[in-house]
């Protein structure tokens, strides 16, 4: 039932302003445009984080862009999508919150396992995380 929910939610704002386009989201089962904030609200709200934190961090870190890249190592970029995971911490992350359905690609789920990370206390996983709370 919790997941028809959201699924509805997500579904509503679709014609948000400044939406974020399906490639860019998950695949063709999401909705043809979401906007992250409105994403954001919802998680937030779900696991009790701040929303303006969850986004401010967002904003910092791909510049809530899902098609972000950073952390080049070795000639390959480590961190991926809206909320830059690297591929290790989210497989961890996702296991421990027991979603395993979550893609790594996907806009929505990164922004769900980002605010799951945050209301377990792994924000300090970002380093964006730790420069908004400074500017607080």
């Amino acid at each position: 039932m919790k997941k028809l929910i959201v699924a509805v939610a997500l579904l509503a704002i679709c014609l948000s302003a400044s939406p974020v386009r399906a490639q860019e989201a998950r695949s063709a089962s999401e909705p043809t445009t979401v906007h992250p904030i409105e994403v954001a609200r919802l998680f937030g709200l779900q696991y009790d984080v701040p929303v303006a934190y969850l986004v401010a961090t967002m904003q910092c870190e791909s510049n809530l862009s899902n098609s972000a890249k950073g952390d080049l190592r070795n000639g390959k970029y480590m961190a991926n999508g809206i909320a830059q995971f690297w591929e290790d911490t989210f497989n961890k992350f996702k296991a421990e919150a027991g979603l395993e359905t979550l893609q790594y690609y996907s806009m929505i789920d990164q922004i769900n396992l980002m605010a799951f990370a945050f209301s377990r206390g792994y924000d300090s996983h970002w380093t964006c995380a730790k420069q908004v709370l400074r500017k607080v």
